[in-house]
């Protein structure tokens, strides 16, 4: 995926899809992303002295680095190929599709150790994306590049991406771990 993206928005449609074509890649970039829950060996993990969620940490952390490579090559791409291509509010916006897949589909793997959830983020990407264009309009979350909600609309993208985040972190916690303040 980290070449088929920089050839995809390079090589295919016109000049000012560009952005479109960035997007594209950014969202198969996430449901991928979303993808670092689906381990058959969760319960043999889960037995090691390690953790389950350290496993998932650190498997976390090395996808998130070959992935931001990708992405970073697909920017470089659609940038050489239209000059208004926006990448940072697309990275905003690509970072919180990809953090809430990834929460979403980590809170349904907290219950279902072993399972595999592999089916879970592209239906999931679908239904995230149909909410994105029905939301109401002081909510939108979509909106063209030179219109007056530009700003107010990727603030709220942050603020998603924000909370996916949090969702992350929630969904990696080490449920057998003591709370900060019951350890007293």
């Amino acid at each position: 995926m980290g070449l088929l993206g920089p050839g995809f928005v390079l090589a295919v449609g016109k000049d000012i899809d560009a952005p479109l074509r960035l997007r594209m890649v950014g969202l198969l970039l996430a449901a991928l992303f979303a993808l670092v829950w689906d381990d058959r060996t969760a319960p043999l993990a889960a037995a090691t002295p390690v953790g389950l969620p350290a496993v998932q940490r650190a498997r976390l952390l090395v996808l998130l680095a070959v992935v931001s490579a990708a992405w970073t090559l697909a920017c470089l791409a659609a940038a050489a190929e239209s000059t208004d291509v926006r990448v940072w509010s697309a990275t905003v916006e690509i970072g919180a599709v990809a953090a809430l897949l990834t929460a979403v589909v980590g809170g349904l793997a907290r219950e279902r150790p072993g399972e595999s959830l592999a089916a879970y983020p592209v239906p999931l990407l679908l239904v995230l994306l149909v909410l994105a264009f029905r939301v109401p309009e002081q909510w939108a979350l979509i909106v063209a590049p030179d219109s007056p909600a530009w700003t107010d609309v990727h603030r709220r993208w942050a603020v998603l991406l924000i909370v996916g985040i949090l969702g992350i972190a929630v969904s990696t916690r080490d449920p057998a771990s003591a709370r900060v303040g019951r350890r007293r």
